[in-house]
């Protein structure tokens, strides 16, 4: 076993997409035409940015409703970026993509969190277990919604 192999397998896994060992990332093709998954929206997004403004140490029962939707509205951008490798963390049973998130319309600010696409052969074949889908919704609120096949061809990486 070569060197770079060998410590590779050895990093330690903190939760972050990009602190995993390459092996355990799935390989992707170029450009998906379907992807599945769940949308993400802009209520999702602003529940996550009231939890990161909780872990910060910041009150948002303290601010007034300007402070407030002021201090959500400038977390969006890193509160999106933070779901993927939060959803790791919280079910690491979950294949990792490094095109975990597509924009799917920006008008609406929705995303798609992909659990899967059809980039590639190992895209399409990674393993799936529906409990650890069902765990992603429950902790991001998203219960209610179903994971499922999206057209992605127009979507933004």
């Amino acid at each position: 076993m070569s060197a770079s192999v060998a410590s590779s397998s050895l990093a330690p896994n903190t939760g972050d997409i990009y602190d995993v060992p390459r092996d355990k990332i799935v390989p992707q093709g170029p450009r998906p035409t379907r992807a599945y998954g769940i949308i993400i929206d802009e209520e999702c997004i602003h529940h996550r940015a009231l939890i990161l403004l909780k872990e910060e140490g910041q009150d948002p029962e303290q601010m007034t409703p300007t402070e407030l939707r002021k201090a959500v509205r400038d977390m969006m951008a890193f509160t999106l970026t933070t779901i993927p490798g939060d959803v790791y963390h919280e079910v690491p049973g979950l294949p990792r993509f490094r095109r975990n998130l597509l924009l799917m319309s920006e008008s609406q600010g929705t995303y798609l969190l992909v659990f899967k696409d059809d980039s590639s052969h190992y895209a399409m074949q990674s393993h799936l277990d529906p409990e650890d889908v069902k765990k992603a919704k429950v902790f991001l609120g998203l219960q209610r919604q179903a994971a499922k096949w999206h057209y992605v061809t127009g979507a933004v990486y």
